[in-house]
C-alpha cells in the first residue's frame, strides 16, 4: 500500500512538474511575442513576475507568492461583485475637441448655408421628403426622365406641396459657405447621419422636380434646380466629414451623368450650354481643404469612442468607465438588444472590463488623445499636392500592441479605404473634365457633321484633356455610331472601358480598372422603361456601382462605426 502511494505521489509530482514547465514555456513565448509586438508594459510586467516566481524565486518563498496572488485574485473578484455607487460619475466627453472644431470652421450665420438647411430640416419631417412609390421603377424613372404632371398626378401634387422646401434649398445654394457646428457633448454620428439622409432626400426631390420642369418645357427652371443640387454637393464636399464627402461625390456624379446625356441626346440651345457651364463651374475641388476638414471630424469620431472608456466626477477625478452601455445611442442599444438600464451581471462585466482596460489604455484620456494626434498626422500628409501614395501592405512586423503605437497597425486596415477616397476625388475631377470634353465633341460634330478623329482637334486647354486619376490623357476612340471616352485607371492599361475584377479557378485574379465616361452604361436612352419622349431630354443617371447612401467604415465608415479598432468608412467599389 505504501509502495502504491509512493508511485502515485511520483506521478502527481511529475504531472505538476510537466504543467509548471509547460506554463513557463508558454509565458516565455508570450514574453518574446510581447516584446516583438510591443505589448503594453503592464502586461509584460505581469508575465515577467510569474516567470520570476516560477524559475528564480526560492522555493521556500514561492508559497507566499501564490498566497499573495490568490488574495489579489480574491480581492478582484469581490471588488467586481460588489455593487457600485456611480452617483456623480459621468462619461468623459470630447467637449474641448468639439469646441476647437467649431471655432476653427465657424461661419457667420448670414453667410452660412447650414443655417437655412437646419431651419428646413427642423421644420420638415424626414418622411415628408420622400414620396412613396407603389412601383420602385417609376420612382427611378421620374428621377431620370422628363415627365408631365398628368402622368403622375399624385407625385405632382406632392411636389407642389414642397414649393417652400425647394425655395429654401435654392436660397441655401446662393451661399458659398456651409458648416454645421456640432452640439455640445453630442455624438458626432448622431449629428451627421440624419442630416445626410434628409439632404439626400432633398436632392432626389429636386431631381424629380427638375424632370417635371423639363417635361413641361421649363428648361430654365429645371437647370436652376440642377444648379441647386450641385451647390448642395459642393456644400457637403467641404463640410467636415468623410461621409459627407462621399455622398457629395455620388450626387455630383449623378448631375454630370445627366448633363452628359442631355448634351449627346438633344440639341442644347445657347441658354442650355450656358446653364451647363454654370453647373460645372460651381464645383471647386479643393482636396487639401476637404480632406483636412474630413480628417478633423473623423479624428473627432475616434475621440468620442476613445473617451467613452473613461468617466469623470464633479471633483475632476478620472476612472475607467464602468457603465459603457448606458452611454450608447438608443438606436445602437436596440440593435444590440440591450437595455438602457443594464442588469447586475452586465454591470459586473463592465466593471471587470474597466479593470482590464488599465493594462492597455493610458490612465489619462489626454495621453490617449495624444496618441490619436500621432496616428492622424500621416493622414494630414495626404493633402500634399503631389500625394499619390499607395495603400500600405499588411505585414506581421507592423503589428504593435502598445497604445498608442497600436493605432499605427490600424492604419494598414484603413489605408485601402482612404486610398479609395482619394481615387474617387480624382475621378470626380475627371467627370467634370469629361463633361467639358463631351460638350466640345458634340459642338464639333454639329459643325463638321462627323466626330473628331482626335481630342486635339477640339482646341481645348491641354490640362482639360488630362485624366486626374493618372495624369495621363483620356482614352478617346471612334465607334461605329459615336465614340468612347475612358479613363485607363491607375494601372495605365487600356481595358476598353472595363471595370471589374475577374477571379480565376487557380486563385489568381484579373483587375480591370478603367472607367467609362461615355457612353454611360444604363443611360436613360438605352432603357425601355425610362426613355425620353420625343423632343425631350433624357433622364439623369446615377453613378453605376456607387451608392452614396452606403455609409462607410470610416476612420468603423463610416456602414461602419468608428471605434478604437474601427477604421474610416470605406467607399463601395464602383463597377461600370
Amino acid at each position: 500500500m505504501s509502495e502504491n502511494n509512493s508511485v502515485t505521489r511520483k506521478i502527481f509530482r511529475g504531472i505538476l512538474i510537466f504543467l509548471k514547465w509547460t506554463f513557463v514555456l508558454a509565458l516565455t513565448v508570450l514574453l518574446i511575442a510581447g516584446l516583438y509586438f510591443q505589448a503594453p508594459w503592464k502586461v509584460l510586467g505581469v508575465i515577467m513576475i510569474f516567470l520570476f516566481a516560477l524559475t528564480i524565486l526560492p522555493k521556500r518563498s514561492r508559497k507566499y507568492f501564490w498566497i499573495t496572488t490568490a488574495c489579489l485574485v480574491t480581492a478582484l473578484v469581490i471588488w467586481v461583485l460588489l455593487p457600485d455607487d456611480n452617483t456623480g460619475w459621468k462619461p468623459y466627453t470630447c467637449q474641448k475637441e468639439i469646441e476647437a472644431i467649431n471655432d476653427k470652421y465657424n461661419i457667420p450665420d448670414d453667410e452660412n448655408a447650414a443655417v437655412i438647411y437646419t431651419r428646413l430640416l427642423d421644420n420638415v419631417d424626414k418622411d415628408e421628403l420622400s414620396f412613396n412609390f407603389d412601383d420602385y421603377s417609376i420612382g427611378d424613372k421620374v428621377k431620370k426622365s422628363p415627365w408631365q404632371s398628368s402622368d403622375h398626378p399624385k407625385l405632382a401634387k406632392w411636389l407642389a406641396g414642397h414649393r417652400e422646401t425647394i425655395k429654401m434649398l435654392s436660397d441655401a445654394a446662393k451661399r458659398d459657405k456651409c458648416f454645421f457646428p456640432y452640439a455640445n457633448n453630442a455624438d458626432v454620428m448622431e449629428d451627421i447621419m440624419p442630416r445626410i439622409s434628409q439632404l439626400r432626400a432633398c436632392s432626389r426631390l429636386l431631381m424629380m422636380a427638375a424632370q417635371n420642369d423639363f417635361g413641361h418645357d421649363r428648361n430654365s427652371e429645371a437647370f436652376d434646380k440642377y444648379r441647386t443640387i450641385m451647390k448642395m454637393s459642393d456644400h457637403l464636399y467641404h463640410n467636415n466629414s468623410l461621409i459627407e464627402l462621399l455622398v457629395s461625390v455620388g450626387i455630383e456624379a449623378e448631375v454630370y451623368g445627366f448633363v452628359n446625356d442631355y448634351i449627346m441626346d438633344s440639341q442644347p440651345t445657347e441658354a442650355d450650354i450656358r446653364a451647363i457651364e454654370e453647373i460645372r463651374a460651381i464645383r471647386k475641388h479643393d482636396w487639401q481643404k476637404a480632406w483636412k476638414a474630413a480628417a478633423d471630424t473623423e479624428k473627432l469620431l475616434y475621440y468620442k469612442t476613445l473617451y467613452r472608456e473613461y468617466e469623470v466626477n464633479e471633483q475632476g477625478k478620472l476612472r475607467f468607465a464602468r457603465n459603457l452601455i448606458i452611454d450608447l445611442p438608443p438606436e445602437l442599444l436596440e440593435l444590440l438588444g440591450k437595455n438602457s438600464t443594464p442588469g447586475y451581471w452586465t454591470k459586473r462585466r463592465y466593471k471587470l472590463s474597466a479593470f482590464l482596460s488599465w493594462f492597455w489604455l493610458p490612465t489619462d484620456p489626454e495621453v490617449a488623445g495624444a496618441g490619436l494626434e500621432k496616428f492622424y498626422k500621416r493622414y494630414y500628409e495626404m493633402t500634399e499636392d503631389d500625394w499619390r501614395g499607395d495603400p500600405k501592405e499588411f505585414s506581421f512586423k507592423s503589428i504593435k500592441l502598445r497604445f498608442p503605437d497600436a493605432l499605427e497597425f490600424y492604419s494598414y486596415i484603413s489605408d485601402p479605404g482612404l486610398y479609395k477616397v482619394f481615387q474617387l476625388h480624382c475621378r470626380i475631377i475627371s467627370h467634370q473634365k469629361a463633361t467639358a470634353i463631351i460638350l466640345a465633341i458634340k459642338d464639333y460634330h454639329n459643325e463638321n457633321g462627323s466626330w473628331p478623329q482626335s481630342l486635339d482637334l477640339l482646341g481645348l486647354p491641354p490640362d482639360l484633356l488630362i485624366d486626374a486619376v493618372n495624369n495621363r490623357p483620356f482614352a478617346y476612340k471612334l465607334t461605329e455610331d459615336e465614340f468612347t471616352l475612358d479613363s485607363i485607371g491607375i494601372d495605365l492599361i487600356d481595358d476598353d472601358g472595363k471595370q471589374r475584377t475577374t477571379y480565376h479557378a487557380d486563385g489568381t485574379k484579373t483587375v480591370y480598372d478603367d472607367f467609362r465616361f461615355w457612353p454611360r452604361k444604363g443611360r436613360a436612352k438605352d432603357s425601355e422603361t425610362s426613355g425620353p419622349k420625343p423632343g425631350m431630354m433624357p433622364g439623369m443617371p446615377g453613378m453605376p456601382g456607387f451608392d452614396p447612401n452606403m455609409m462607410p467604415g470610416m476612420p468603423g465608415m463610416p456602414g461602419l462605426m468608428p471605434g478604437i479598432g474601427g477604421m474610416p468608412g470605406m467607399p463601395a467599389d464602383e463597377a461600370n
